[in-house]
């Protein structure tokens, strides 16, 4: 009876179990719908496509993702591998590969590939994810793909672009560079640097301001000033002359402008170009220039000054016939006479150099003996060595001080005796002439712009337009000064001590 009861009970405790066992496996396919309709809920929505894998690669869930993509129904895809489906045989070898590895590492990996789709070539990239039983075993596997077409072709823009830039760059004859200005440190330097600087793009990467060291020590300062502008986000544009390993010498124009990279840094970036060719070229102009005004000068005068005597005799006696035209002849005569004194100075000369002072001197002669006039004459040197007036321009600079000098006693109306003031200043490299007269400048002169300046000042701004020269007029209430400053290549580069220094007091 009591075996019988024993068996009973454990009947009824077994069928309890059962009840139980069977209600929570019931609870847990509940959940485990519950869980799968939330995953499908969420996969149906997303934009990205969501594919489900079991450990035979076969498609047990797609997301409508998938048939946007495809133009396929999923029915396509559920229960079939890659390769049962229509995909060409290359791309189905990568995803069957992909997600084999999944399911035999336990981990996940990503991929990017093309996809021809309705809508033509895609760009994705998917995360092969595995997810894991109970027992710790991958038992299946998910693929997520993100479209990532856009920034593929920004990607390939840039790098098409940056390709590009680097073509040109690396084979422009200019030296394209660019820098971080917080560090200081070149970030790109074209190749070009090699050829125009004569060293090694690795010796800027050593050190950033090696190029600085080729510059010339006079044009140094001015580009270090120059740099602390580019520091401060200026545009510049600088020429500047570098001394090669090999002693050589090039002219250098540097242009720089200030920009920002993609985070902000602030950077400069520039074009450094070799103009040696072209300066060349402008001094050769230039000298072909002057050599012809010079020779022009030369031979007209030197033809006026064989026959000066004769012709300033025929002209003194029409100014005793006509003393009408009196002023027009005797400036003509100051002229040829400016112009026979420097070619007879500079006969008694064996470098041909003849100093400021000197030819001040004769002008004033010149200018006292036709208007019965006084100069009165002073020099102040701050120098060893009288300036001297460079040979070549030394005819120029006598003819443009006649027209000034005769002007300053000329113009001077109901004055009882003509007088004027020219002093003379001299330092080193500079000569400033200041010659002071009574009267007053004539209406809507200016000298700058070349209005009422009558012939003989249009004259002088012909003859003193080259470098080297430069003149200002200054109208007082009833005197006119006339500032008259002279430095290379008007004056010459040397100065000779022996050379004559003129009559001037008051040194």
């Amino acid at each position: 009876m009591n075996e019988m009861d024993d068996l009973k009970r454990a009947e009824l405790i077994a069928q309890a179990r059962d009840r139980e066992t069977g209600a929570s496996r019931i609870h847990m396919q509940e959940l485990l719908w519950q869980r799968q309709q939330e995953f499908e809920s969420l996969a149906e929505h997303l934009p990205d496509i969501v594919v489900r894998f079991d450990r035979d690669v076969r498609h047990v869930y797609v997301n409508a993702a998938v048939e946007r993509l495809t133009g396929l129904p999923r029915e396509a895809f559920i229960g079939k591998t890659h390769f049962e489906i229509p995909l060409p045989r290359e791309k189905a070898e990568l995803f069957d590969r992909c997600m084999r590895e999944v399911f035999e590492t336990g981990r996940p990996n990503t991929i990017e590939f093309s996809f021809d789709t309705p809508a033509g070539e895609r760009f994705f990239e998917a995360q092969h994810i595995p997810e894991f039983g109970s027992n710790g075993e991958v038992v299946t596997a998910l693929c997520v793909g993100h479209d990532i077409t856009e920034r593929k072709r920004a990607q390939d823009a840039l790098r098409d672009s940056e390709e590009r830039f680097r073509q040109l760059a690396e084979n422009i004859d200019q030296v394209f560079w660019v820098n971080t200005l917080a560090i200081d440190n070149n970030m790109y330097v074209s190749p070009a640097y090699e050829k125009i600087w004569g060293k090694t793009r690795e010796s800027l990467r050593r050190d950033p301001n090696n190029w600085a060291e080729s510059i010339h020590p006079d044009d140094l300062p001015r580009v270090r000033d120059a740099a602390k502008g580019i520091a401060r986000g200026f545009q510049l544009d600088i020429e500047y002359r570098i001394v090669r390993p090999d002693g050589t010498l090039r002219w250098i124009r540097d242009r720089s402008y200030p920009m920002k990279s993609g985070d902000g840094t602030p950077l400069a970036c520039g074009i450094a170009e070799d103009i040696t060719d072209s300066k060349i070229a402008e001094q050769e102009r230039l000298t072909h220039a002057m050599d012809q005004r010079d020779a022009l000068v030369r031979e007209v005068h030197h033809r006026i000054k064989n026959s000066l005597q004769g012709v300033a005799g025929l002209l003194r006696q029409k100014i005793r016939k006509y003393p009408a035209i009196a002023p027009g002849i005797e400036e003509a005569i100051a002229q040829l006479q400016s112009v026979a004194l420097v070619y007879g100075l500079q006969e008694t000369r064996p470098d041909g150099l003849i100093t400021l002072a000197e030819i001040i001197d004769e002008v004033c002669a010149s200018a006292e003996g036709l208007t019965g006039g006084r100069v009165e004459r002073t020099l102040q040197r701050k120098t060893t060595r009288p300036a001297c007036v460079a040979g070549s321009e030394a005819v120029s600079v006598a003819v443009a001080l006649n027209e000034l000098v005769f002007n300053a006693l000329k113009h001077q109306s109901g004055a009882a005796k003509k007088r004027a003031r020219v002093t003379l200043l001299e330092s080193k490299g500079v000569a400033e002439i200041r010659i002071v007269n009574r009267g007053h400048l004539p209406k809507g002169f200016d000298y700058a712009e070349g209005r009422a300046v009558g012939h003989g000042l249009g004259l002088v701004r012909t003859l003193l337009a080259a470098p080297g020269g430069s003149v200002a007029f200054n109208g007082g209430r009833n005197e006119v000064e006339v500032v008259l400053k002279l430095h290379l290549p008007l004056l010459a580069g040397r100065q000779n001590a022996t050379a004559g220094e003129g009559r001037h007091g008051g040194e």
